[in-house]
């Protein structure tokens, strides 16, 4: 439950800590062109993990405490229960996953890695953008045809004068 409460907070701030766990940071980046794999990649948050980010900051025990009907005390013991049992599976070797956010896992010296979920996308702004293939223009075949339409724009007919003899 507390990986929904994590995918919520990161579509609204830029940093989301675990306490005793690690940060999750948010980075923008900006919408790009792949033109030679013909790849538009909308504007989208990049989430990393700073395993050095473990004081609480407040934001998501507050957010679990309002949204669960408990006590910031008692938000702050489920945050502690979360951060032992995501510890202890990573000790015993297993990827934890972190739904919408991605997964961890451990190591061979104790360090937690986090593979970020690629479909994710926590933009609000970008909401319902996705990426896609485009057919490149043929540049030659566009030049031929505004040539054609410049010539034709330049041949003017004299209007027709009427009521001389």
């Amino acid at each position: 439950m507390i990986e929904k409460h994590i995918a919520h907070l990161l579509h609204y701030h830029d940093c989301v800590i675990v306490p005793g766990l690690g940060g999750f940071v948010a980075n923008y980046k900006s919408a790009m062109i792949h033109p030679e794999q013909n790849l538009f990649v909308p504007p989208l948050k990049e989430i990393g993990f700073n395993r050095s980010l473990l004081h609480q900051d407040g934001l998501l025990a507050n957010h679990v405490a309002i949204e669960q009907s408990v006590s910031y005390a008692e938000a702050s013991d489920i945050l502690a229960a979360f951060v032992n049992d995501v510890r202890s599976r990573i000790a015993a070797g297993e990827t934890v996953p972190m739904g919408e956010v991605g997964s961890l896992r451990g190591d061979a010296i104790g360090n937690i890695l986090y593979a970020p979920n690629e479909n994710a996308s926590f933009l609000p702004d970008a909401l319902g953008l996705s990426t896609f293939r485009f057919e490149p223009l043929d540049y030659k075949h566009v030049a031929k045809i505004e040539q054609k339409m410049h010539v034709h724009a330049s041949c003017k007919i004299a209007p027709h004068v009427t009521g001389q003899r």
